[in-house]
């Protein structure tokens, strides 16, 4: 399941880098959009055919799709769980957090 998961999420990565929303890509693929949804969350594996229509809808590489060295988490994702990290510390650990994080920034 890892493996689907990883490819889901570089679909995901992928498309966001290029500014698609999975509308237009289903719409480029000839699919659902819920489809691309399913995909990218790691629940179905597509098809070579629809492989090949990714590819071409979000103008990369088939080789692309299944480079995980990239399954780091987005921005987006790291703001998303300091935000309710932060919510669940106590003044103590807020403190902390904020000089760490301010060292590292700085």
């Amino acid at each position: 399941m890892a493996d689907i998961k990883s490819f889901g999420l570089r679909v995901k990565t992928l498309r966001a880098l290029r500014k698609l929303t999975q509308e237009q890509v289903a719409e480029k693929c000839g699919i659902n959009s819920k489809y691309v949804s399913r995909i990218e969350m790691g629940y179905q594996f597509p098809s070579f055919d629809i492989l090949v229509k990714l590819c071409a809808a979000m103008n990369v590489e088939m080789q692309d799709l299944f480079n995980f060295a990239h399954t780091g988490k987005s921005a987006k994702e790291y703001r998303k769980g300091l935000n309710e990290l932060v919510n669940e510390a106590d003044e103590e650990k807020l403190e902390l957090a904020y000089r760490i994080i301010k060292a590292v920034v700085r």
